[in-house]
């Protein structure tokens, strides 16, 4: 038999032990002690807790700054052994003092986000919890796509027109945040690619 703890002067029926050993099985037992003798041994056994898990692997968006990410994304990492589930968090503030998700439900390595605000910067985190603890977090930020611009608006020729010449200039109003435009013309209103 190996003991690990033997103390008999103990004065009050508390005795704490530190530093076991994760998920182990342990067996202790306890005798009171006087002058005419000793009390026959009391015994139990116990297990101890599971270790915390290790932090987490972040996968998409990870390790790197990204841009131009989904307003919808998902958010995926590494599972660690020993996990039963997993916290994570999404915020506008780097020091994650405004939540904007927050799950600690998770029992897979993905998170769904929706709805996002265009061209924005989001941190996110992730860690993992068991009966044994939590893990330290994992962040890492990325910055969402930019919005679509809006139509434009066509000035000349305008609709219906005739005579117009069989050198015309098309013209249209610029919008914001456009970078390209592109523009067709067509003998069908359906814009085919090809005949027939």
């Amino acid at each position: 038999m190996v003991i690990r703890d033997n103390d008999s002067t103990l004065t009050t029926g508390t005795k704490v032990i530190s530093s076991l050993a994760y998920n182990t099985p342990y067996y202790w037992r306890v005798r009171a002690i006087k002058c005419g003798g000793l009390s026959a041994w009391t015994s139990t056994n116990f297990t101890s807790i599971v270790a915390a898990p290790v932090a987490i692997t972040l996968g998409t968006l990870a390790p790197s700054v990204v841009t131009g990410v989904s307003i919808n994304p998902t958010l995926t990492w590494g599972t660690v052994a020993g996990a039963a589930l997993y916290q994570a968090q999404v915020s506008t503030a780097s020091i994650f003092d405004v939540i904007r998700d927050n799950d600690s439900t998770l029992t897979t390595g993905t998170k769904a986000i929706s709805s996002l605000a265009y061209n924005t910067s989001y941190y996110w985190r992730v860690r993992a919890i068991n009966n044994g603890g939590i893990s330290a977090w994992t962040s890492t930020n990325f910055t969402s796509i930019v919005a679509a611009p809006v139509a434009v608006t066509l000035t000349a020729p305008i609709n219906g027109v005739t005579g117009v010449s069989v050198n015309p200039s098309l013209t249209w109003g610029t919008v914001a945040g456009a970078t390209l435009y592109q523009a067709q013309v067509s003998t069908a209103s359906i814009f085919r690619c090809y005949p027939g």
